[in-house]
């Protein structure tokens, strides 16, 4: 994320917002697991977990197979990033 964005943070534990339809399920540089896909008709919502705990939900193509257990590279539109305060909910960028 640009510097400007993360100047708020500090020591703060924060929260990453990201719409779905930004989370591009690709060749990204992060990785994660499949648990559940919902198919929407014009498109279908994977539900995944990376790190310890996190989750994630990306909108994709429904032509695109994916099922539970996968493992997923993804990558995420830093533009469409938004950071809260855990403690608060107040946004930091």
């Amino acid at each position: 994320m640009p510097e400007e964005s993360t100047q708020n943070i500090k020591d703060n534990k924060v929260v990453l917002g990201i719409r779905s339809e930004h989370v591009s399920v690709s060749d990204g540089a992060l990785r994660g697991q499949a648990r559940i896909i919902e198919p929407l008709g014009d498109a279908s919502l994977v539900y995944f977990e990376f790190g310890e705990e996190e989750e994630l939900v990306a909108k994709v193509s429904p032509e695109l197979r994916i099922s539970p257990g996968d493992q997923l590279m993804f990558s995420l539109q830093a533009s469409h990033c938004h950071l809260f305060d855990q403690s608060d909910g107040h946004r930091l960028n």
